[in-house]
């Protein structure tokens, strides 16, 4: 049977807005919203950069399982994130997009069953509801191929 879970990225320490993934909107966390649209159809992981305090006291304070990795090569943090819990589909989200759909997860679980690479955005989707599912293989083989650095940091844009 194919492991296919959510991975969101989150980290705490931005320049622009720091700890935006844990601000409450309607008295809960940004964060905790994703976490909530997302657990009842697939696995969750949260993948925080190494040694993130904030996010790994509220990981662990709800029970989301997390995986510490590269603040600036979110490559490596998924592929570090689908080798530690023995991945074979990924679904890559954000920690500070709210908005993402229960349909857009159900049905993009369903097609990253079977496709190397799926998105909810072809050319073009509004900021916070882009949901995304690599395979394990094509991850790896990005991670494998590439070296830039906007490849790195944008995790899917060697794949696309």
């Amino acid at each position: 049977m194919t492991q296919i879970a959510a991975i969101i990225q989150a980290r705490s320490a931005s320049t622009r807005f720091p700890g935006k993934c844990l601000v409450p909107i309607n008295g809960v966390p940004m964060l905790e919203h994703i976490v909530n649209t997302c657990k009842n159809f697939i696995d969750v992981i949260l993948a925080v950069p190494n040694g993130d305090k904030p996010l790994i006291e509220w990981a662990i304070s709800k029970g989301v399982r997390y995986s510490e990795g590269s603040e600036t090569n979110l490559l490596e943090r998924y592929y570090g994130a689908a080798i530690q819990y023995k991945l074979d589909r990924i679904m890559r989200l954000t920690g500070d997009c709210p908005c993402v759909q229960i349909q857009d997860i159900v049905l993009m679980s369903m097609v990253g069953h079977v496709a190397d690479f799926a998105s909810n955005c072809v050319d073009y989707c509004v900021d916070g509801f882009e949901v995304e599912v690599i395979s394990f293989r094509a991850l790896e083989w990005a991670y494998k191929m590439t070296n830039d650095r906007y490849d790195r940091e944008h995790v899917t844009s060697y794949i696309k």
